[in-house]
């Protein structure tokens, strides 16, 4: 029978998508595969998802599906770069955002497609006239599908930030004083130094002025805001006249209430006014978001980056990196220190193909499946970078682009679903809470005995209070999978040299200022040096807490509380308090340098409960118990602000820990009430995380489709409230809808079982004596913007992983690290 044929006779399954149909056309479900790979990617003209070539049995075997659409691009180099030119760079994307990529490289492209029909691996070229028409058309329909199934590349640029549009600009006052800007700009001229860069026009009076000096004495005058405050400060909007271009600019607003790069959408009306032309506008000049990575590439950028050494590039199994989606480096390097442990590489890379075959109906949903998935990417050698060999091949072949995984991770979250910088604690913690939920419904998939995940890293900590009047005392435990240090810049060794240095540059650039006669020897930055024991030694502390009413004596008087660990994890993880608030509440990222140890003995720090002659607290004098656990990380902002430990942690239980901000906020409005400092009492067992409620209007809508209530709220409940998912959830299972509800109910029951059992027993206690396995660093001045990079310690080497390039590192930047992950040493 000819080939065709065998085609025509599979066309039963086959559909045409239309808009409502979702087609998965640019990556494989179970692996990386994407149309560049050698063989292309595969798409079901009957489900319309991808798979690569390896995994065409196992998707033929789950869905039966025979007919795909087989997409092969091929890239070719136009022009031969310089051997030594093809680095990575920090580039400005088109909207004026600026991320680590490739320099400039432009490819031919060839894309091919054909039908290719399973089992019997027919390949039919899709210009063949002979093939069916149904196949033609679903396969045009998939080809003509939109490229947005997954999440979008380059949401925003690492070293990007938002900008908020200021409240003065759509009543900007303008004045009509003839002055009209040149489009030349040879032209223009600071009208207080004559300096020629750096230049700001007031959008209100045409002035233009030369910008702030930087730190290290370079930039401007500060005319452009000399000028804001000789005018009576009511003109704040400038624009950065080299910034210019059809997409916009830079414009900063000197108003103290907002003081900061903001958005103008009239913008090319109020350029208009002093004759500037915004369409036909080049860029002369760096944005600030390229100032701020010149700078930091000279400091932090280098220190951590290495950037006055030659890296040596690596590759293979476990030495694989990850390609930057556009601000995912702070996923991207937690998933690099998470799958360095051998639990999770043994979990989900050895049991991959066991999870794939037991993967849900829609894999591209399915968390297990998902982290089976990065942990094949991650620890095997599928995805080499052939570019350590040969730099012409860099860009050239497939590289792993979470793009399905982090669509999944972010689902309905509101921060980790947008394309914006996120801080990578958060998403530790996050991670770490859906790898649980998924764990513990499909506990069943593993052959092994059971266990989870987040057990790895959780650790109990243990508080003692102690009143001081009646010496009696109160012992609590909490759970906790982060141990937040905070920085004690009071106890830096060199404060005189710091302020020394910060005296250079203060009379460099006065001298800037008057025009004086300037020293031309570089001055070397310096920053303040904080020993770690120093920190660990603070966060263990004895503190005092005043104006406490004693629960005994009924009157008011001190106590002391102090923190312990009583169950050390396998893996501890440290948060360095890099971020903290300045005196005006503002977020502010400390530039300091902490050494992390590579070995921590900290044993010394284990709690053992109450001891021999101490008399304890009667359980029923504090308050009523709180529905939440305080963060920890919260409790230390504000405890460290001043606030006292209680009053911490009742900002943090009445805010939900929604954050140190949030619960500052409650603190201001509530520090005088009576009980602000009298300790809380935590459950004695933890409570299940409620379901979001039921929307009633949800159910109705889908009583309208022909589904019975008890169905519909079965499919709500597994889609996390989401009508549409939901919707597709009961029409897949159509053929044994009443079957899929009791199981998922039976699979709800066993995961509060299984809840409320891990959270008594999950904890996997040892000797407090740890070695470093790998740490976070962060580059920028605060967690919504800049670029995460990691490294970990592989077979006695030091690997850093920045996005998809890894290379050996001579000199780990351990004293500037965010996140430290530890092992422990059994």
């Amino acid at each position: 029978m000819e080939d065709v044929e065998k085609v025509r006779e599979a066309i039963g399954g086959v559909e045409i998508p239309d808009g409502r149909i979702r087609v998965l056309k640019s990556e494989c479900l179970f692996s990386f595969d994407s149309p560049l790979s050698e063989n292309g990617l595969f798409t079901s003209l009957s489900t319309f998802q991808s798979v690569g070539y390896d995994y065409l049995d196992l998707y033929f075997r789950k869905t039966g599906s025979r007919l795909y659409l087989q997409t092969k691009l091929v890239r070719r180099r136009k022009d031969k770069q310089d051997e030594g030119d093809n680095g990575p760079t920090m580039t400005q994307n088109s909207t004026g955002g600026v991320k680590l990529q490739l320099k400039e490289d432009v490819f031919d492209e060839t894309t091919s497609f054909s039908i290719f029909l399973m089992p019997e691996r027919i390949h039919i070229p899709f210009s063949d006239e002979r093939l069916p028409e149904i196949v033609r058309a679903a396969a045009s329909a998939v080809i003509a599908a939109p490229e947005n199934d997954l999440v979008a590349d380059d949401g925003g640029a690492d070293w990007e930030e938002a900008r908020q549009e200021s409240k003065y600009a759509k009543n900007l006052i303008q004045l009509d004083n003839g002055i009209r800007i040149s489009p030349d700009p040879s032209s223009w001229r600071c009208q207080d130094s004559g300096k020629t860069e750096n230049l700001w026009l007031n959008l209100s009076t045409g002035y233009i002025g030369s910008g702030r000096k930087n730190w290290d004495g370079t930039g401007g005058s500060g005319a452009a805001l000399k000028h804001f405050e000789e005018t009576g400060r009511r003109y704040p909007l400038c624009v950065k006249l080299g910034t210019i271009t059809p997409h916009g600019a830079d414009v900063f607003s000197y108003a103290e209430d907002e003081n900061d790069m903001v958005a103008d959408p009239l913008l090319a009306e109020h350029l208009a006014h002093w004759g500037i032309n915004m369409q036909i506008m080049e860029k002369t000049d760096k944005t600030m978001s390229e100032m701020e990575v010149d700078l930091n590439q000279s400091f932090e950028f280098k220190h951590i980056l290495e950037g006055d050494e030659t890296l040596e590039p690596v590759t293979g199994a476990g030495l694989v990196g990850l390609e930057n989606l556009g601000n995912s480096c702070y996923m991207n390097s937690v998933l690099q220190v998470m799958f360095s442990t051998p639990e999770l590489e043994r979990r989900y890379f050895g049991n991959a193909n066991l999870l794939f075959e037991s993967s849900q109906e829609n894999p591209e949903e399915d968390m297990i499946t998902q982290l089976a998935k990065v942990a094949v990417a991650l620890s095997s050698d599928r995805y080499l970078d052939k570019s350590v060999a040969d730099k012409n091949l860099e860009g050239l072949f497939t590289r792993p682009r979470p793009r399905m995984f982090k669509k999944l991770i972010g689902r309905n979250h509101p921060e980790f679903s947008t394309g914006g910088q996120q801080d990578a604690m958060e998403f530790y913690q996050h991670l770490l809470d859906q790898i649980l939920k998924a764990e513990r419904v499909g506990s069943s998939r593993w052959s092994e005995p059971p266990y989870l995940t987040s057990d790895l890293f959780k650790l109990e900590l243990e508080e003692r209070l102690e009143d001081t009047q009646s010496k009696q005392v109160q012992y609590r435990k909490r759970l906790d999978n982060v141990l937040p240090i905070f920085i004690t810049t009071d106890a830096a060794v060199n404060k005189e040299v710091v302020e020394e240095y910060e005296m250079r540059k203060q009379k460099r650039a006065k001298l800037q200022e008057t025009g004086g006669a300037e020293d031309q020897e570089e001055i070397e930055p310096v920053q303040l040096e904080v020993p770690f024991e120093a920190c660990l030694k603070h966060f263990f502390r004895q503190r005092e807490i005043a104006d406490f009413t004693s629960p005994v004596t009924k009157e008011k008087g001190t106590a002391l509380t102090s923190l312990r660990i009583s169950s050390f994890p396998k893996y501890l993880v440290l948060q360095m308090m890099r971020f903290q608030f300045a005196d005006d509440w503002t977020p502010v990222k400390l530039d300091v340098l902490v050494e992390a140890p590579e070995r921590l003995e900290i044993e010394r720090y284990r709690g053992v409960g109450i001891q021999e002659g101490e008399l304890e607290l009667p359980e029923n004098t504090a308050s009523a118990p709180p529905a939440i656990v305080p963060d920890a990380a919260i409790v230390a902002q504000l405890t460290e602000m001043g606030f006292s430990e209680n009053g911490a942690k009742r900002a943090a239980v009445a805010t939900k820990n929604a954050g140190t901000e949030e619960g500052m906020n409650w603190v201001l409005e509530h520090m005088n009430d009576a009980d602000f400092n009298n300790p809380i009492v935590e459950q004695a067992t933890p409570e299940a995380p409620s379901k979001p409620a039921i929307n009633r209007e949800h159910v109705s809508n889908l009583e309208a489709m022909g589904f019975t209530a008890t169905q519909a709220e079965a499919a709500l409940g597994a889609t996390d409230g989401n009508i549409e998912r939901a919707a597709d959830w009961l029409f897949a299972r159509m053929d044994n809808l009443d079957q899929a509800i009791a199981e998922l109910k039976n699979a709800n029951q066993q995961a509060q079982d299984q809840s409320a059992e891990q959270d008594l027993n999950g904890l996997s206690d040892g000797k407090g004596n740890y070695e470093l396995l790998g740490f976070i660093s962060h580059i920028g001045k605060h967690t919504q913007v800049g670029h995460y990079v990691a490294h970990v310690k592989k077979s006695g080497k030091w690997i850093l992983y920045n996005d998809d390039h890894v290379a050996i590192t001579k000199n780990p930047p351990r004293d500037l690290g965010y996140l430290y992950m530890y092992r422990r040493l059994d």
